[in-house]
């Protein structure tokens, strides 16, 4: 387990959203198109500081499935 997917299953994340905005949202390099799942980011660490950042995105879309 990488600390992408230990972070979005520490913080009852959507693994799907998550990727989602790693991907359209977050700098270039950050996470690669041909990721797939939180287990395919090589670059763990940076998508993790990435989503803490930004984690009022999240919040929002936590809400909007309870």
């Amino acid at each position: 387990m990488n600390s992408l997917q230990s972070y979005i299953e520490q913080n009852g994340m959507d693994p799907a959203e998550v990727m989602n905005a790693l991907q359209t949202m977050a700098p270039l390099g950050t996470c690669s198109d041909n990721a797939v799942t939180p287990a395919d980011v090589v670059t763990a660490g940076a998508a993790v500081f990435w989503v803490h950042t930004h984690r009022e995105l999240f919040t929002r879309i936590s809400r909007k499935q309870k």
